[in-house]
């Protein structure tokens, strides 16, 4: 029996926790906006030589689409692999060892996470179905070193001969039961584990951006040749990346309060750290000014960003 969706996402985050704990992971709990429903990135992990970027739910088919797209959108530019960890999609338990795909990412368990992490998870079940995926390369040089022809091959296996010269040109998923056959005659090897820390390529995405000064600032940092990215649901307002060099922008919307813009901008920084990026806070305020340069960011007043982000962003991604 499974408990309320809040409840249940916290006991999966516990288990999260203790997973990154085992793995020597670094790792900062997110906790705005407070309300976890309206949050696209709970967990930000950096280890293993990689960043990620986890929404923590009960019921992985619970995601909203809004929050998948920003974790997709921010994790390109701030070079984090999205992720969602959960306990179950639709009643049914995920399995350790399967990573489960839901629009165009991957979601694991808390223990699958550590089985990624550690010595790679090799089923994946997409659209319903189970698939493992093949190493071109490996599978031909098994089939090579056995002496083995096309058409022998294909016997073997019960399948064609044109379908084996597709397993060596591309590393392509094939159904769990054909996936078996091909585990009996060439073994474990000619599989490869799934991708499921993938990073994906950065690319500029301004929806929903309805705050003119933001809109602003995006269109001079596009103008100046970077990408960025704009959120709605996290701490980061605009992710933006100008060669090799990622940025953090925490804007002061109308209406928020001071303390609100200081929590966002101490969150900001602890990603900026984790993903060696810079934060930059633009206000209108005084008073927001001074506490957000106090936790050393970098702070623009909300009048002159537009034209000086692109000059810091310059200096900044020049090493300057």
């Amino acid at each position: 029996m499974t408990g309320s969706g809040y409840n249940g996402a916290e006991r999966v985050l516990e288990r999260l926790i203790g997973v990154l704990e085992r793995l020597g992971y670094g790792y900062h709990v997110l906790e705005y906006p407070e309300n976890r429903r309206r949050r696209s990135i709970d967990v930000l992990v950096a280890g293993g030589g990689r960043r990620v970027l986890i929404k923590v739910v009960e019921d992985v088919a619970s995601v909203r689409r809004e929050d998948v797209k920003e974790l997709r959108s921010v994790g390109g530019v701030l070079g984090a692999s999205p992720l969602l960890v959960g306990d179950h999609e639709k009643g049914e338990k995920l399995e350790d060892i399967v990573a489960y795909e839901r629009m165009g990412i991957y979601a694991l368990s808390p223990e699958g996470f550590e089985r990624a992490a550690s010595t790679g998870i090799f089923v994946v079940k997409k659209r319903g179905r189970f698939y493992m995926r093949l190493d071109a390369g490996k599978f031909k040089e098994e089939r090579e070193a056995r002496g083995l022809s096309l058409g022998t091959a294909a016997d073997l296996l019960g399948v064609t001969r044109r379908a084996v010269y597709e397993y060596e040109r591309s590393n392509i998923d094939v159904d769990l039961e054909r996936a078996l056959r091909i585990l009996d005659v060439f073994g474990e090897e000619v599989f490869r584990p799934i991708e499921v820390f993938r990073v994906e390529e950065p690319r500029s995405e301004l929806r929903n951006l309805d705050e003119e000064g933001e809109r602003a600032i995006a269109e001079r940092i596009m103008e100046a040749g970077g990408i960025v990215v704009h959120a709605k649901r996290t701490v980061v307002d605009l992710a933006a990346r100008l060669g090799e060099r990622t940025s953090i922008i925490v804007y002061e919307h109308r209406r928020e309060r001071t303390d609100g813009v200081i929590r966002r901008g101490e969150e900001a920084a602890r990603i900026a750290e984790a993903t060696s990026s810079e934060v930059i806070a633009i206000v209108e305020r005084s008073e927001t000014a001074r506490d957000l340069e106090a936790l050393g960011l970098h702070v623009i007043r909300g009048s002159e960003a537009p034209d000086e982000i692109t000059i810091r962003l310059r200096e900044y991604h020049e090493g300057l």
